[in-house]
């Protein structure tokens, strides 16, 4: 029992990475098609990584329309997660893990 216990405990920080990288990639498609997030889009996306229970979340991308057709742009978003992780058995420890999602993204509204 306890090391089914211990392994979930190992296997937490990687769950919550794909649940965060899943919310960014949702978000970067919206960039692409705004050709850039809106201050709307990234009260959302702060919103939706914080039910996460990720703290120190910065949030780096173009705003909304501030890109032309056919630019590269990248979108950073950057929080941390932290939980108390086993080091022994009766011991656990505060451990803070950095997710970083980084990508780049072609602009893909027509502006007229």
């Amino acid at each position: 029992m306890a090391v089914f216990v211990f392994s979930i405990d190992l296997l937490s920080p990687l769950f919550f990475k794909w649940e965060f990288d899943e919310i960014c990639r949702m978000y970067l498609l919206m960039a692409e098609a705004n050709n850039g997030l809106s201050v709307a889009m990234r009260t959302e996306l702060e919103r939706a990584l914080d039910e996460l229970d990720l703290t120190e979340i910065t949030i780096v991308c173009d705003d909304y329309g501030a890109l032309k057709r056919g630019n590269v742009s990248a979108m950073e978003v950057q929080a941390t997660f932290g939980s108390n992780q086993f080091v022994s058995l009766f011991n656990r420890t505060e451990k803070k893990v950095r997710f970083v999602f980084k990508q780049n993204f072609l602009a893909r509204k027509i502006v007229m």
